[in-house]
């Protein structure tokens, strides 16, 4: 083995050898009291009726809508929110290897040739100049400001990028959560609200049947001017709230164009303007599952421990640094003799840090508020998402109670308005109660449409606060 090839080696091995036993001295410790954060068991919203079932591997498949299924499968391969996290995680990815770099000595190779003319101070007796010319080549290796990581420095700098690559890989799994959950939100109330369109025509149409009609019976002297104007007073109340409506429409579309990722104006996929039945109430888990299920607490996890390496490299940086530096280089001036020709050198350096104005200090106590704020942030990550499953659990078990209430409701107004619209006929009551009934009924069967889009909003953000693993076959690529 050649001199230069026997001194690159044997380099590389003293270094991987002092990495091997440079000995971590720093590393932050953070304890979070979960039984104090959160409750033995979530509250108990379940009815005798309908049982717990397990939430299908993507949790909107429970509302049995094949075209949401495309929708939300288009949005988590299209949209562009998705598309700057998965960005982000690549960046996260690049400085994690980046970081862990610098464990490794950075081996440079050189080579070199050159020729030298030199003129010789008397020139011959034919007139001409004197030259020599003289040949020179080299091919070196060397390596440049390596630091043995004695104190674990370069270690935790490394592992604190690597929980922030993980943090962003769960940063694009909480984005996907979102984004399903704020699609199938929208797509539902933009099937609602075609509901309370077609309703609201309906409910047009037979108010002008109604003023027809009282215009008739007017002219027969059995309706009076004052009947046909209250009844096309509500006609036009409700031709009122069409434009609204239509507002509504095409704002929801737009925005779930936006989700897709698509341009503004895109047409979306026919559907059946009704809403599909409540699934049965997918199982909660513990309290403590969310720590694996939620990605928005498994990100602030990984910033905390980020965090506590960077307090670990700080209290590192405030002790000596050894660095090395070596070179081997051949040189001759014959290229056939190049290899017998070699200049060894190697040199370390211990530097240690005496006055800095207290900066290594202050990044000392920087870090530390960081790894407080993080373990701060944690905490109430951990908090809200137990009040997330608890709250959508109340939301749907009142929500539950109030539909019931109205569908009642809607069911008693309109047997009224049958009632009053016989007695009208008899000439025993104005029609002024009919006009009563007709407004409560109608104003009852928008707002039973409203009800039943809200429960299952409140459903979606009860699967949106369990989280689970769903989104892990979407981020394969960038995993």
């Amino acid at each position: 083995m050649r001199p230069m090839t026997r001194f690159l080696c044997m380099s590389a091995g003293t270094l991987f050898a002092m990495l091997q036993t440079s000995c971590m001295m720093f590393k932050s410790t953070h304890e979070v009291d979960y039984g104090a954060l959160m409750p033995e068991a979530f509250s108990d919203s379940r009815q005798a009726e309908d049982r717990s079932a397990p939430a299908p591997t993507g949790w909107w498949q429970d509302f049995a809508d094949e075209t949401l299924n495309t929708l939300v499968g288009s949005a988590l391969t299209q949209n562009l929110t998705l598309a700057q996290a998965d960005a982000r995680l690549r960046q996260a990815g690049a400085q994690a290897a980046k970081a862990g770099a610098a464990l490794i000595p950075e081996l440079t190779l050189s080579a070199g040739a050159g020729q030298t003319r030199t003129r010789v101070a008397e020139a011959p007796p034919e007139g001409n100049a004197l030259t020599t010319d003289t040949e020179k080549y080299s091919l070196g290796g060397a390596f440049a400001g390596y630091e043995a990581d004695l104190w674990g420095r370069v270690r935790s700098t490394r592992n604190a990028a690597r929980n922030q690559f993980k943090a962003s890989y769960f940063d694009l799994c909480t984005a996907m959560m979102t984004l399903s959950a704020d699609l199938t939100t929208s797509w539902f109330s933009l099937r609602a609200l075609q509901s309370q369109r077609a309703l609201l025509g309906s409910q047009y149409e037979t108010g002008v049947t109604l003023v027809d009609l009282l215009k008739v019976r007017q002219r027969r002297s059995q309706s009076s001017a004052l009947e046909v104007y209250q009844q096309e007073q509500n006609t036009a109340a409700i031709a009122a709230l069409l434009p609204q409506v239509d507002a509504q429409l095409a704002v929801l579309t737009n925005q779930l164009n936006i989700l897709l990722g698509r341009s503004i104006g895109a047409p979306l996929p026919e559907s059946d303007a009704t809403l599909p039945a409540l699934p049965p109430i997918p199982e909660t888990g513990l309290p403590a599952d969310l720590l694996t299920n939620r990605p928005d607490i498994q990100a602030a996890r990984q910033r905390l421990e980020s965090a506590g390496w960077n307090l670990a490299a700080a209290k590192a940086d405030r002790l000596p640094a050894l660095r090395l530096n070596g070179s081997a280089t051949y040189q001759s001036e014959q290229f056939s003799e190049l290899f017998d020709n070699w200049i060894l050198n190697i040199a370390a350096g211990l530097t240690a840090p005496l006055i800095d104005g207290g900066r290594r200090r202050a990044e000392v106590a920087r870090q530390e508020a960081v790894l407080d704020e993080y373990l701060a942030a944690y905490k109430a990550v951990l908090i809200q998402a137990v009040a997330d499953v608890e709250n959508a659990l109340h939301r749907e078990r009142a929500q539950r109670r109030h539909l019931e209430a109205l569908e009642r409701e809607v069911s008693f107004a309109r047997l009224a308005l049958t009632e009053a619209q016989t007695r009208y006929r008899k000439g025993s009551i104005d029609y002024l109660n009919v006009l009563a009934a007709l407004t409560s009924t109608q104003r009852l069967e928008r707002e039973l449409i409203t009800a039943k889009n809200t429960l299952l909003s409140y459903r979606i953000s009860l699967y949106r606060a369990l989280g689970g693993s769903w989104m892990e076959p979407f981020t394969t690529k960038s995993h």
